[in-house]
Formats: C-alpha cells, sequence, structure tokens
C-alpha cells in the first residue's frame, strides 16, 4: 500500500515547517504550548506539499513541486553505417494533473517517473527560478 506522506511550506516564513510541528484539516500550523496541548498560529499561510511515491535515481523522495533534471541516452539509427547518438535533458516541475504527477511538458508520467533518468535539483518553493 502507498504510503502517505506531506512537507509543509511556510509561505509566510518561506521556510519548511519544522516536523515536530502539526498541521490542522483547515491548514493551519499548531504549535505545542506549556501544557502539551496544540494551539494555533494565526497570520501563516502554509501549503501541504503531498509526496509522490516515486523516488528519484538517488533515492530522493519526489514531491510535488520539485524540480527534476530529466537526462536520458539516445540513439538514432541514420542509415545501415552511421547513428547518432547524444543526451536529451530537460529541467521541469513535478504538477498533479489529470490524475496522476507529471512535468508541464511531458505527457507520459512514466517518463519522468523513470528512477535512472530522473534526479531532484531543488523545488519551486526555496528555488523559483529553476522553472523560468
Amino acid at each position: 500500500m502507498r504510503k502517505f506522506k506531506f512537507k509543509a511550506w511556510d509561505k509566510t516564513l518561506g521556510e519548511w515547517v519544522d516536523r515536530h510541528r502539526s498541521i490542522d484539516m483547515d491548514g493551519n500550523l499548531l504549535i505545542p504550548n506549556s501544557m502539551m496541548k496544540y494551539e494555533k498560529v494565526h497570520g501563516r499561510e502554509i501549503v501541504l506539499v503531498p509526496y509522490t511515491g516515486i523516488k528519484d535515481k538517488n533515492g530522493t523522495e519526489i514531491y510535488e513541486g520539485d524540480v527534476l533534471k530529466w537526462r536520458k541516452p539516445v540513439s538514432e539509427v541514420i542509415d545501415d553505417d552511421r547513428y547518432m547518438s547524444g543526451t536529451v535533458e530537460r529541467i521541469y516541475q513535478v504538477v498533479w494533473n489529470n490524475g496522476w504527477y507529471q512535468s508541464g511538458d511531458m505527457t507520459n508520467a512514466l517518463e519522468w517517473g523513470n528512477p535512472e533518468c530522473s534526479e531532484v535539483i531543488g523545488n519551486v518553493y526555496e528555488h523559483p527560478d529553476l522553472i523560468t
């Protein structure tokens, strides 16, 4: 069974929420007080970022909003005694679209899900400049 995991991005502070904090069902940040009860932190905008269930070629978990470098060696036969080879490389953001995770320009979710070809190089929350 797939494990459901999330990270939480604090848009107000521009940082990931400490994993020892909690988020309620309305997206409110909760912190423990001295009586071991949770109190809402007001004025914070929190974004829950789901785990895709896929890891990259280095074993890094891929989350929605991650930016991946996709590299794949290619070769093409030109004629009987000549061929061309090289590497195709793309940088893209992982998004949820039509019931699966995919990138902005690759319509096949399995293409980017290939762990031998994909590597997490950042995310749109900490490094929005990676996607231009």
